[in-house]
């Protein structure tokens, strides 16, 4: 019997495209506004920009706009370069710590002290406190919500096999 769960773990490229294609299109449209700019700018009747203030303000989000544009060719084209997957053993679980680390990080399950999986914008996160920090397994990452599903439920069974219980926290 294979006690060994894996699963590749990179972003969606449908996703990534999407973001790609969005602030793309959000930095063109800032751009275009900072080049034709001939007006202030009052936001939220609390901040009075002037016609070159505005007109900063205007680059300064197309700029950022396409920094996003950037960071998402980057995470397309690595999940592509370099797999990466989450491992769990029965007596360890590794995974990537970010989206463009080289190594996994392995945290033996010994070592956890808590597991919490948090929901934020119908987006789960398995959050795992452990003796050297914590590892954060995201749902969209992996191939399906059944595959964090079982992760999690995998995750529990094998803690519980060596005695190890950490607290549950659901948020």
């Amino acid at each position: 019997m294979n006690d060994t769960l894996e699963y590749p773990y990179r972003p969606s490229p449908r996703t990534m495209l999407f973001a790609i294609v969005f602030f793309g299109a959000a930095a063109a449209v800032m751009a275009r506004a900072a080049a034709t700019n001939e007006r202030e700018l009052i936001l939220e009747g609390i901040l009075h920009l002037s016609v070159a203030g505005a007109t900063k303000f205007y680059a300064g989000v197309s700029f950022t706009a396409l920094l996003f544009v950037v960071a998402g060719a980057l995470g397309l084209a690595s999940g592509r370069r370099t797999p990466r997957f989450v491992r769990l053993t029965p007596t360890e679980i590794s995974a990537p710590k970010s989206a463009f680390a080289k190594q996994p990080t392995v945290v033996p399950l010994s070592q956890v002290r808590e597991i919490e999986v948090q929901v934020i914008q119908k987006q789960r996160m398995l959050n795992i406190y452990h003796a050297q920090g914590s590892l954060t397994v995201i749902q969209s990452m992996l191939p399906s919500p059944v595959a964090f599903d079982e992760l999690h439920d995998a995750l529990l069974a094998n803690l519980e096999r060596l005695n190890v219980r950490p607290p549950l926290v659901q948020r």
